[in-house]
C-alpha cells in the first residue's frame, strides 16, 4: 500500500504534461528511438515544454438524430466540476474548500412521514462515526486523489423519520447555489409533448389558529400520534365527521361546530338525519349555525371561543383541534402561467371536456380543476386526459359523480339529490326502501338505514339516489351504473338481486317507486 507523504505539497507532484512526456519517450526506447528520447531528457525540454491548449474536434451535427436541445457551452464543458472535484487544478479543492460555508447548510426530510427531521452539519456529523468519515488518500501515477466517503445510508435515514405507509417516492432536491457551488445549474428543464397537470389541493388553515402541533389539518389527523382525552372538529363536512367517527372510537370526547345549519354539505337532510340520530350519544357537542373565532395556545390545551346559536359559554379547552373546513386547490402555487395556463381567482384551472387547458398541449385533473374534490373523479379524469392525449376521442361526460361519508353509519349518493332538483325545476318521483324491512339489516342488527331512488316524473329513468347504512359506500355502485345507463324503475325493480342482502334494498326501492314491492304495506293513493 502506498501512503502520501504530507509534508509534500501539491504544488511539488509532477505535472501530468511531464508525465506524460516521459511516457512518450519510454514508448520511442521501446521502439529504437533512444537518441530522440534521451537527447530529450538530457535537455530537460519535457520540464519546460508548455502544455497545449485544448481545440475542440471538429464535428457536425446531423439533424436526424438531433434533439434540439442547447449544446453545453465549450466554457462549461472544459471547466466543468463536480461536488467531489471542486476544480480541475490538483490545488482547487483547498482553494475552493475554504469558500465553502456549511453553516447554515441544513437536511430537512420531510413529506409523508411521522417523525419530520431538519438536521444540521453538526447533527449529521453525530449520525456516523468518524471513522466512516476519514477521507482515504492515494497516488496514482503522480496523481493526488481524493477519494471522499460515500455518505450515509438512505434507508438509515428514513428510519429515522418513518415514512407514511402510502408513501411510494423519494425525492431529493440539493443546494443550487452558484456561489457556494461554482459550476452547479440552478435550474432543471424537463422537455414534454403532453403534459397532465394533476397538482391536487391542500387543506385550508384558518389564520387565527396557533402554530401549535395540537392543531392539526386532515393529513396530520391521520397520523394519530396519540389519543385525546378531548378534541374539537371544525367543519361538519364528511372529512371533518370522518374522523370524528374514528377518534370516538378510539376514546376521544368530541365536540363539532359548523357554521351551517346541517352537517355533511351535499346530502339530502333525511339520509343525514338518520346519521345524527344514531350518533347523538357519541358526540358531547354538535354545534351548528356556530363558529370558532379566536384560539390560544396554552400549556394544557388549545382554548377556542365560539360565537353563534349553539356556542357554549365561554372559552373550551381541548388536547387537540382539527380543522377541516375544506380544501384549496393548487393552482397558484406551481406557477402554471409560465407555460401560459389560464388559473383562475382562486387557484382552479379551467378545462374543456377532455381535460385540457387553454395550451393545446397541457392537460389538467383533479381537485385542481374542480368540485367536488374527490379520488375517484380525479382517476376517471386521468383516464380522459391520457386518452385524450394519445390522440383518442375520449371525453369527460359523467351523469353522476358519488359522495361517500365513510362514517357509522356510512351515508352515500350519486346523481342528483332532491335539494337540487327542488332548486333546479325538476319534477321527480321517489322510491324508498326503509331497511327496517330488510332481513338482512335485521338479522346485522342495524335497521336504522334506508335506500330511496329518484326518479324523472316524465320518463321513469333513475336520476339520482341516496343510501344511508352499514355499508352504503359499497352499495351505491350499482345505483350509479344505473343512472349511467339511463334505466328506469322497472328495469331495476326487475332485475334479480340475491336474498337476504342489502344489495336488494336497491331494486326494493325500485319496486316501491312503481308499486310492486311485497316487502312493503301497499303505499297510499295520492
Amino acid at each position: 500500500m502506498t501512503f502520501k507523504d504530507p509534508t509534500i505539497h501539491p504544488s511539488q507532484i509532477t505535472p501530468r504534461a511531464i508525465a506524460e512526456d516521459r511516457r512518450q519517450w519510454l514508448k520511442n526506447l521501446a521502439l529504437g528511438g533512444a537518441a530522440l528520447g534521451m537527447g530529450s531528457w538530457l535537455e530537460r525540454e519535457a520540464f519546460a515544454k508548455p502544455v497545449a491548449p485544448r481545440e475542440k474536434l471538429p464535428a457536425k451535427l446531423n439533424e436526424q438524430y438531433s434533439t434540439r436541445e442547447n449544446q453545453t457551452s465549450y466554457e462549461d464543458a472544459t471547466s466543468y466540476n463536480n461536488f467531489y472535484e471542486f476544480g480541475m487544478d490538483k490545488e482547487d479543492p483547498a482553494k475552493f474548500a475554504e469558500r465553502l460555508q456549511t453553516r447554515p447548510w441544513t437536511v430537512s426530510i420531510e413529506g409523508m412521514v411521522k417523525k419530520p427531521v431538519t438536521l444540521d452539519i453538526d447533527a449529521l456529523l453525530k449520525l456516523a462515526p468518524m471513522e466512516e468519515r476519514v477521507y482515504r488518500l492515494r497516488c496514482v501515477e503522480g496523481w493526488s486523489m481524493v477519494i471522499p466517503w460515500n455518505g450515509y445510508v438512505l434507508s438509515n435515514l428514513l428510519n429515522r423519520v418513518e415514512p407514511l405507509g402510502s408513501a411510494k417516492y423519494v425525492e431529493f432536491i440539493s443546494l443550487a447555489d452558484p456561489k457556494q457551488m461554482p459550476g452547479l445549474k440552478q435550474k432543471e428543464v424537463i422537455r414534454f409533448q403532453k403534459a397532465i397537470i394533476a397538482a391536487g389541493s391542500q387543506p385550508i388553515a384558518l389564520p387565527f389558529m396557533p402554530k401549535d402541533p395540537r392543531v392539526v389539518d386532515s393529513t396530520g389527523a391521520l397520523l394519530l400520534q396519540s389519543i385525546p382525552k378531548r378534541m374539537l372538529v371544525i367543519g361538519g363536512g364528511i372529512i371533518g365527521l370522518e374522523m370524528a367517527t374514528v377518534y370516538s372510537a378510539l376514546g376521544s370526547r368530541i365536540d363539532i361546530v359548523e357554521m351551517m345549519d346541517g352537517l355533511m354539505a351535499g346530502a339530502d337532510r333525511d339520509l343525514e338525519r338518520v346519521w345524527e340520530k344514531m350518533n347523538a350519544h357519541r358526540f358531547d357537542r354538535i354545534m351548528l349555525k356556530t363558529r370558532a373565532v379566536r384560539a390560544e395556545a396554552k400549556p394544557d390545551g388549545i382554548e377556542v371561543f365560539f360565537e353563534g346559536e349553539k356556542a357554549p359559554d365561554g372559552p373550551q379547552q381541548y388536547d387537540l383541534v382539527l380543522v377541516a373546513v375544506g380544501r384549496t386547490p393548487n393552482g397558484k402555487k406551481i406557477d402554471a402561467s409560465a407555460a401560459g395556463v389560464q388559473v383562475d381567482e382562486r387557484g382552479f384551472i379551467p378545462v374543456d371536456a377532455q381535460m385540457r387547458t387553454n395550451v393545446a398541449n397541457i392537460f389538467a385533473i383533479g381537485d385542481i380543476v374542480g368540485q367536488p374534490m374527490l379520488a375517484h373523479k380525479a382517476v376517471h379524469e386521468g383516464h380522459v386526459a391520457a386518452e385524450a392525449a394519445a390522440g383518442q376521442k375520449s371525453y369527460f361526460d359523467a351523469k353522476q359523480i358519488p359522495s361517500v361519508a365513510y362514517t357509522d353509519p356510512e351515508v352515500a349518493w350519486a346523481g342528483l339529490t332532491e335539494e337540487q332538483c327542488k332548486a333546479q325545476g325538476i319534477a321527480y318521483e321517489k322510491g324508498l326502501f326503509p331497511w327496517a324491512a330488510s332481513g338482512r339489516a335485521i338479522a346485522n342488527g342495524r335497521d336504522e338505514g334506508f335506500t330511496k331512488l329518484l326518479f324523472d316524473a316524465n320518463t321513469h329513468r333513475i336520476i339520482g339516489g341516496g343510501i344511508v347504512g352499514t355499508n352504503a359506500g359499497d352499495l351505491i355502485g350499482e345505483v350509479c351504473l344505473a343512472i349511467e345507463m339511463g334505466a328506469d324503475s322497472v328495469d331495476i325493480g326487475k332485475t334479480i338481486h340475491p336474498h337476504p342482502t342489502l344489495g336488494e334494498s336497491v331494486g326494493l326501492a325500485a319496486e316501491a317507486h312503481h308499486g310492486s314491492c311485497t316487502d312493503l304495506p301497499p303505499a297510499k293513493k295520492k
